[in-house]
C-alpha cells in the first residue's frame, strides 16, 4: 500500500496515528 493511501484511509489512521510529525515519518518512510 502506498503512503498516500495508507494516511488517507480513515479505516486505518482514523485520524488520531497520522498527526502532524508523525504524518511526515509515514509519508518518508513510504
Amino acid at each position: 500500500m502506498k503512503g498516500l493511501e495508507l494516511l488517507n484511509n480513515p479505516f486505518l489512521n482514523k485520524g488520531s496515528a497520522f498527526i502532524g510529525e508523525e504524518r511526515e515519518k509515514w509519508f518518508v518512510i513510504y
